[in-house]
């Protein structure tokens, strides 16, 4: 048997491989490949590694889904691609320690804002003080020189679409074997963006460079490893104790970005980071 408690380094894994993977994405931007080659080829890697996790757990899944969980997983897909192709725009244009922390900020607070107004949850002293820290972290993660933090467009679309994706995959996973809306998700954004970005074998031979290469493989593991550890923690704990660990995706993106990316002002985004990292946790409590 599995302490149970075992299964909530689970939720850690996940963010850490998530920020990972994002970090290695930026990087190979940075190294003067298109943000939506390195998101595509990423993405279709990814997909595959899915669909043979699906056939080696679980085949009959595929058979389970009715109707109405494949418009969910095709609909969520369809806002994926939105959310992933500004994502990769929004890497090209910002510093991954300012873009994050906002982005994920948002993805976590309007969905909260969503439940409230339409479940008519009851909001208690510890989740406003929750929203207003993680507030607060956003500004010192994205000031300069302590005026209101501005973002291109691609960042504050790149959030929307994010948040409404989140939401749309918490409906589907209640019915629907989570690791079937991952495969469908990064299948369908990584064509997406094969498609809008027009990639040619000229684009795809830059992963010849055997560093490259590496790189974008360690990025595809990344999301492999961290989308599957998610889908293990929501199976086995109630996600009230998984969500919150979202916040050390943004602590580790600061500290690969100031660290590794060797990108500005790493004092005032840490402090930025642990601010989200404590209101995430209020607005879970």
């Amino acid at each position: 048997m599995i302490a149970p408690e075992l299964f909530l380094l689970l939720p850690i894994l996940a963010y850490f491989f998530f920020a990972v993977t994002s970090s290695v994405d930026k990087h190979l931007i940075n190294r003067k490949i298109s943000p939506l080659v390195v998101g595509s080829a990423k993405n279709l890697i990814v997909s595959l590694m899915l669909f043979a996790a699906i056939l080696a757990v679980a085949p009959e899944s595929f058979l389970a889904v009715d109707g109405f969980g494949w418009a969910v997983i095709i609909i969520t897909a369809f806002v994926g691609i939105g959310a992933t192709v500004f994502f990769y725009r929004s890497l090209k244009l910002e510093e991954i320690s300012r873009f994050v922390p906002y982005y994920q900020s948002v993805g976590i607070l309007l969905p909260f804002i969503v439940i409230i107004i339409l479940l008519n949850e009851v909001v208690n002293i510890y989740n406003v003080f929750g929203a207003v820290l993680v507030i607060a972290g956003v500004y010192a993660s994205g000031s300069r020189k302590f005026e209101l933090p501005k973002y291109v467009k691609e960042v504050h679309l790149t959030a929307l679409f994010n948040a409404a994706a989140l939401i749309l995959i918490k409906l589907s996973a209640v019915s629907v074997f989570p690791l079937i809306v991952s495969f469908v998700y990064y299948l369908v954004t990584g064509l997406a963006m094969m498609h809008i970005s027009k990639i040619d074998f000229a684009d795809l031979g830059k992963f010849k460079s055997p560093i490259n290469a590496k790189y974008l493989l360690l990025a595809a593991v990344g999301s492999f490893l961290g989308t599957s550890a998610l889908v293990f923690a929501l199976s086995f704990i109630e996600g009230s104790l998984v969500f919150p660990v979202a916040g050390l995706y943004v602590l580790l993106v600061t500290l690969f970005g100031g660290l590794w990316l060797k990108e500005k002002d790493l004092k005032s985004r840490i402090i930025g980071a642990l601010l989200i990292v404590l209101g995430i946790y209020g607005v879970y409590l």
